[in-house]
């Protein structure tokens, strides 16, 4: 089954901001270069997940694309961990 990428669903959240910055740091986890450019697009930071079919990405196609993941985790539970991280 395709699953449609909708962008616009992500902007209102990353427009909000105060004198410091942005209220919120979006994130989006995915395990398809569709699901990071959605990311970026609304800009949030993208993280690859190896699950799914994250782990045939990174071996057969990502050396090919313009821009790298922000972060490359083994499942959900690591990327959120990385994400608490790097705050």
């Amino acid at each position: 089954m395709y699953k449609r990428q909708r962008p616009h669903l992500g902007i209102g959240a990353h427009d909000e901001v105060d004198e410091d910055g942005p209220i919120v740091d979006l994130a989006r986890l995915g395990d398809r270069l569709g699901d990071l450019e959605l990311a970026w697009n609304v800009g949030a930071r993208a993280c690859l997940v190896k699950t799914g079919y994250g782990l045939g990405e990174i071996q057969y196609w990502m050396s090919g694309w313009k821009r790298q993941p922000d972060l490359i985790a083994e499942n959900a539970l690591d990327a959120a961990l990385q994400i608490i991280e790097s705050h």
